[in-house]
């Protein structure tokens, strides 16, 4: 017995607007009968492609609806055949590979661990990917690094938390010397974790680096400077009109201890065949006590005139 399948499917009633493309449809099976590709309206005369299928009760057609519009009324859809439709993705994929694209791969002469990818329309080429494959021969673990040891080799490397970090960070590293008059020597520099940057040549330590932030100074009558050593050098000066000590406190007390200080007599007075003196005594980190005198000519001591200014200095660290 000869099977004839439908031409048409026309089940149901179907809704669309004048000039629309969307298509409801009443008591209507569109998925399982309806196809893209299929034509819509032949019931009027005027057939328009079907675009889409979105469930059993609406489609989408390609084009508007060029007939009136009607509503629940009796439809037609044109069924293509299935060798039409074969015919047609047959000439869709074709349309595809035209371009020269076929011509290019056809045009390759594959060789061991070649694969091919396009240089631009209808052109291509191959590449090596020994590399790739030496990467996906490698077996991951935390805390690892791959990196090459030769042509298509790789192995794994520790990488701990610090590495990642460095690698991480947004800044130019130190390079490797060897520049006009440099030797070859690794130059390291690197910050002590407490106060100052430290640099290093290869094995040896160079200590601090001399910094605004690590050689603090104060340029002021009684200033300081601080040195990258940690060695501290101070200076000052004294006018007090007194017969009595004038204790000196530093601009800042020295950390650790007071090595050495000396005190000198500027801005002599009006007395003549004297001997102007001074000398520091209670030393200690934050200060000292100046001690001025007059010497006469008989060897006699008196205390100074107002006149009488002392500098002093003090260093240590």
């Amino acid at each position: 017995m000869t099977v004839i399948l439908p031409s048409v499917y026309k089940d149901g009633t179907a809704t669309v607007a004048a000039g629309g493309i969307a298509v409801t449809g009443q008591s209507t099976l569109f998925m399982n009968s309806v196809l893209p590709g299929d034509f819509f309206g032949v019931h009027k005369g005027m057939p328009i492609r079907i675009a889409s299928v979105e469930s059993n009760t609406a489609l989408t057609l390609a084009n508007p609806w060029p007939g009136a519009a009607q509503t629940a009324a009796a439809f037609e859809i044109m069924l293509q055949s299935d060798m039409a439709r074969v015919q047609e993705s047959t000439r869709q994929l074709l349309v595809m590979l035209l371009g020269g694209n076929i011509d290019a791969f056809a045009g390759l002469s594959g060789a061991d661990k070649k694969v091919p990818y396009f240089t631009g329309a209808g052109t291509m080429t191959l590449a090596d990917f020994t590399n790739l494959l030496a990467f996906a021969n490698l077996t991951g673990a935390a805390d690892r690094m791959a990196y090459f040891t030769g042509a298509g080799a790789l192995a794994l490397s520790d990488i701990k938390a610090a590495g990642r970090t460095f690698l991480g960070a947004n800044f130019t590293p130190v390079q490797q010397s060897g520049g006009a008059g440099q030797t070859t020597n690794k130059v390291y520099i690197g910050w002590d974790g407490v106060s100052k940057l430290k640099a290093q040549v290869d094995a040896s330590d160079l200590g601090g680096i001399w910094t605004d932030a690590y050689a603090q100074q104060s340029n002021s009558l009684n200033g300081y400077q601080k040195f990258p050593s940690g060695f501290i050098l101070q200076w000052g000066q004294i006018a007090a009109n007194t017969v009595s000590d004038v204790p000196v406190t530093f601009p800042i007390s020295f950390p650790s201890a007071l090595r050495g200080a000396s005190v000198t007599p500027i801005g002599y007075g009006a007395l003549t065949n004297v001997t102007y003196a001074a000398s520091y005594d209670l030393p200690a980190n934050s200060g000292f006590a100046i001690r001025r005198t007059v010497i006469s000519a008989g060897g006699g001591l008196s205390y100074p005139n107002p006149s009488f200014a002392v500098a002093w200095m003090a260093w240590g660290y």
